[in-house]
């Protein structure tokens, strides 16, 4: 079986334990109005869509006050035969109730 037939089975597996979602409508706001106008775009329906990006998307900054290091662990230029430059990052997160540390590769 071919890495593109395993990867094609395990989303397909995926997706069936994913639960129903709709994408709101741009054009109808959460009280049902329609929107017709530019000024009730940016008065009513516009705040609402943010609000929504903001809940369920991007989230929220934490309040509590954090400070924020990295370090380069690796740095490859010459990834791919040449074709892109990879980096590696260790990133770490401290706050009062300690700290967590991940790596990013870039």
């Amino acid at each position: 079986m071919s890495f593109k037939i395993k990867a094609q089975t395990f989303i397909k597996e995926a997706e069936v334990n994913e639960p129903d979602y709709s994408i709101p409508k741009l054009l109808i706001a959460q009280n049902g109005v329609q929107i017709k106008t530019i000024k009730q775009w940016e008065a009513l329906r516009r705040p609402e869509i943010l609000k929504l990006f903001k809940s369920e998307v991007y989230g929220t900054q934490p309040k509590e006050i954090y400070n924020l290091s990295y370090k380069i662990l690796e740095n490859d230029t010459l990834a791919l035969q040449n074709l892109a430059n990879r980096k590696q990052c260790a990133i770490k997160v401290t706050t009062e109730r300690g700290s967590l540390q991940f790596n990013l590769l870039l």
